[in-house]
């Protein structure tokens, strides 16, 4: 087998287990059977398990999965909400940062008038300096 076969090999493997996961995930519950579910949410270990019959089994995987079901929605409402924090935070930066920068060029605007302003009566400064000397 060359390199590229193994990658195929490899690669179909975890296609086939990732499309066996994907089927396994989205099997309904039944209707009539989630309110039985429910009512016992003891977890159940894998010696007492063995010793269940089919249907306890099947309870068993239901009761697992609902309750999987349940915590993939409270973390997708904790992602949601995290996600709304942040974009908040992102806007209210952006928001800061812009009145920074419109201060900021307030700020150079005035200093560059200063500037100018101190440039154009330095001639008259210095001529009257300069005649008040010579008197």
């Amino acid at each position: 087998m060359d390199g590229r076969e193994i990658q195929s090999s490899i690669g179909g493997a975890s296609q086939q287990k990732k499309a066996k996961r994907t089927r396994h995930r989205r099997r309904p519950i039944p209707e009539d059977l989630k309110g039985e579910l429910m009512r016992d949410q003891r977890g159940t270990t894998a010696a007492a398990v063995k010793n269940m019959s089919e249907d306890e089994r099947l309870m068993v995987l239901l009761r697992r999965q609902m309750r999987n079901r349940e915590s993939a929605i409270r973390s997708l409402k904790r992602r949601r909400e995290l996600s709304i924090q942040v974009e908040r935070f992102v806007d209210d930066s952006l928001t800061r940062i812009r009145r920074i920068l419109e201060r900021h060029d307030a700020l150079l605007r005035e200093g560059n008038s200063l500037t100018n302003l101190y440039s154009d009566s330095l001639p008259a400064l210095h001529l009257t300096r300069h005649s008040a000397q010579h008197m």
